[in-house]
């Protein structure tokens, strides 16, 4: 499976090891209910593209509905092909500087929680100058029409590739089908001898 999108419920347990490394690109289990959970279970995943673990949902929070992700950011160093990365109102406290040149864009707020520990190196990342780019809180509808641009030509993506397996499975179906029919022939050939 390359997209695991199981966002805004209630779950509270995942069974990560489960999880494909090679091919998933793209994980969103944003705004649900997991318990205390080091942000070490998705090191192993190096082929993902966007990786969202946060909590938006004011009224969920304020229920003590939310994601109880925490950890150091340097456990991710090896996702290398991370690009676009959730991870508001979290207990991510540490290691920003970590995180792979690949990522271009970091979504985070600590409003609906002011008290996480996102809040440790949420001025780090409004200070955020290289090459990456930092969500702004305050240009938020800006960077939520690039997200879902992103997203857009990352469907794109799948879907040619989709097209482009479905074709090659089709060449060989229609092959099998033509030597099924050859062989059909010949057996059909022999009984009629």
């Amino acid at each position: 499976m390359e997209e695991i999108k199981f966002y805004n419920n209630l779950l509270t347990s995942f069974d990560y090891a489960n999880l494909n490394p090679d091919n998933l690109i793209y994980l969103n289990i944003s705004n649900n209910n997991f318990p205390v959970t080091d942000i070490v279970v998705f090191s192993p995943l190096i082929n993902l593209l966007i990786l969202s673990i946060d909590n938006n949902d004011k009224g969920k929070i304020e229920q003590n509905i939310y994601n109880r992700f925490y950890g150091f950011l340097a456990s991710w160093k090896n996702l290398t092909k991370l690009e676009l990365l959730l991870i508001s109102n979290t207990d991510i406290n540490t290691g920003l500087e970590y995180l792979s040149p690949s990522v271009e864009t970091v979504y985070y707020s600590t409003k609906e929680r002011p008290d996480c520990q996102l809040t440790i190196i949420e001025q780090q990342l409004e200070e955020q100058v290289l090459e990456n780019e930092v969500y702004d809180k305050d240009n938020w509808k800006t960077y939520w029409i690039r997200f879902m641009e992103k997203l857009a030509s990352i469907d794109d993506e799948l879907s040619e590739k989709v097209d482009l397996e479905s074709e090659v499975l089709n060449c060989l179906i229609e092959e099998n089908l033509r030597t099924l029919n050859r062989n059909e022939t010949i057996y059909y050939g022999a009984i009629e001898f």
